[in-house]
């Protein structure tokens, strides 16, 4: 069986308490035996028999085993769902506070493979999206397949466009040098 952290252990228990408080208990049995409790004086403070006090116990251990990950899953659930309840103000975004996140953008596409008007539209699409580095990867891709297309006076526009945005941006060096 997997090692659990004590404050997983917590979680699972607190949530068998809810679900399967028998099972709880023989777990809570099993913690004071491991610590040094002898079986008889848990027994007694469970008020069950020391032959019940051990069937709990192994119960109690045959179900975690078998169910330990569902478990997990079921206590990070409920977990989650009341710090939700609990911090119903905070800002979307993870460990960035969203700062990071451009809500409008696209997702990256990958590109044609080996289709040189493919990449150009590719290209072109990214530069009237303002993604010139990208734009220019693209572009450049197309012009080693086919230099001819180089002709086009919208490849040639967006060319140009990105390379000069690219040189105010810091003086960063346009690609397709």
């Amino acid at each position: 069986m997997a090692r659990l952290t004590r404050q997983d252990f917590e979680k699972l228990l607190a949530f068998l308490r809810k679900c399967e408080p028998e099972i709880a208990k023989g777990v809570e049995m099993r913690i004071k035996v491991n610590a040094g409790a002898s079986v008889p004086s848990v027994a007694e403070e469970y008020g069950v028999s020391v032959s019940t006090a051990y069937e709990m116990m192994k119960k109690a251990e045959a179900y975690v085993e078998e169910h330990w990950q569902q478990l997990m899953v079921a206590a990070c659930i409920a977990f989650s769902t009341l710090y939700l309840l609990l911090h119903p103000g905070s800002e979307p975004g993870g460990a960035s506070g969203g700062n990071d996140v451009a809500h409008d953008a696209s997702f990256p596409t990958l590109p044609p493979s080996g289709d040189p008007s493919s990449l150009r539209q590719d290209g072109l699409r990214l530069c009237e999206q303002k993604q010139y580095e990208q734009c220019l990867m693209r572009l450049n891709e197309a012009r080693k397949l086919d230099p001819a297309g180089e002709a086009d006076p919208a490849v040639t526009a967006a060319r140009e466009k990105a390379k000069a945005v690219l040189l105010q941006k810091k003086g960063a060096p346009a690609l397709g040098e």
